[in-house]
């Protein structure tokens, strides 16, 4: 970054408090005209250096738990507190009350603030150091979201980790794909880079067998880099108005649809092990220990983005009860211990 001039701001000093009125902040004591702040303004209460965790959130936990199981006593709360605590391998702090989710939220860092996408070659934001490669970026993902699944062992009793909240903007690069649209590509290529990022994000998540909500889904959001998602020039949306063509079917109004509608088990006949999608050659696999005596098949989602034409199964030791002409495919464990269900793309 290099300056280039400088300018000043308000130089007349016209003050944006109404006549007679303040800064509460300043008559507080946190700072003052010239900048000078009281560092310890909000980390000393009577006399004693807070923990905002253990002080507040644990006990706001607690407040919430009472109020919605006052109501219904089965319902889980889903919490998160400090970002940085967690990607720092801190855990959940002592006290939170049981049946807790652990819903913390994740992003890469980089490309939210930046608004771009680097790659093959990535910065970490952590240490300064180089990210050489597709394998290094995903390593580095899986990193990141480990030390958060682990944050969820201190909560009693254990706890889910379902990352509440993670994405990217789709207005990377200033736009590019948009300027693209308008002028009438719909081939995939103006989102390449949207469908790399998820996918590596997506591959992330398998390989630590995470649940995920992706941020997020805007109904008015257009193409508009002034506007987005209508708050904050944000402009996370997976739908756009914008991307409206019948082409696109049912995917129509999707943006790099290819990077997130990707194959998963939404329920296992047993316990996962391993979950593995090749986006390029379209091979999807998944690997759990099956309990027979369960009376429920595994299913798995096979959308259409990466299943055009069907999928072919290879399931030994399963009955399948539904096949790969739908969207799901439903197989059953003939016997308990270790199986390994692989769908190939149809071609």
């Amino acid at each position: 970054v290099a300056q280039t001039g400088e300018r000043t701001v308000n130089a007349g000093g016209v003050s944006i408090w109404l006549p007679g009125r303040e800064c509460p902040f300043m008559k507080a004591g946190v700072y003052d005209r010239h900048g000078a702040r009281l560092e310890d303004h909000f980390r000393i209460v009577r006399g004693r250096m807070i923990d905002p965790e253990a002080d507040y959130m644990v006990p706001f936990f607690n407040r919430v738990a009472e109020t919605i199981r006052a109501e219904n006593p089965d319902w889980l709360v889903f919490a998160e507190f400090d970002p940085f605590q967690t990607l720092g391998g801190h855990p959940f702090p002592q006290g939170c009350p049981a049946r807790m989710v652990n819903a913390s939220h994740w992003y890469d860092i980089v490309t939210l603030v930046t608004k771009t996408f680097m790659y093959p070659n990535a910065i970490n934001p952590f240490n300064g150091k180089m990210l050489e490669g597709r394998e290094a970026i995903l390593q580095h993902y899986v990193s990141q979201l480990a030390r958060i699944k682990a944050s969820s062992e201190g909560l009693p009793g254990g706890a889910p980790t379902l990352i509440g909240e993670f994405g990217i903007p789709y207005d990377l690069d200033s736009g590019k794909a948009y300027a693209a649209w308008a002028r009438g590509d719909r081939t995939d290529g103006p989102w390449a880079s949207h469908v790399t990022a998820l996918e590596l994000m997506y591959e992330a998540m398998d390989r630590l067998l995470l649940n995920s909500t992706q941020w997020n889904y805007t109904a008015s959001n257009s193409n508009d880099l002034a506007a987005g998602d209508g708050w904050n020039q944000e402009d996370l949306s997976v739908f756009s108005r914008d991307q409206h063509h019948l082409a696109a079917g049912a995917d129509s109004g999707g943006r790099a649809v290819k990077g997130f509608a990707r194959p998963y088990a939404r329920a296992t006949q047993g316990e996962p092990v391993r979950m593995r999608f090749e986006a390029a050659s379209g091979v999807f696999s998944l690997t759990y220990r099956a309990d027979a005596a369960i009376n429920a098949p595994t299913e798995i989602v096979v959308p259409a983005a990466h299943f055009p034409d069907g999928a072919q199964i290879e399931a030994p030791g399963h009955e399948i009860v539904l096949g790969g002409e739908g969207r799901v495919i439903a197989l059953r464990a003939r016997r308990s211990g270790e199986h390994t269900i692989t769908i190939r793309r149809a071609l």
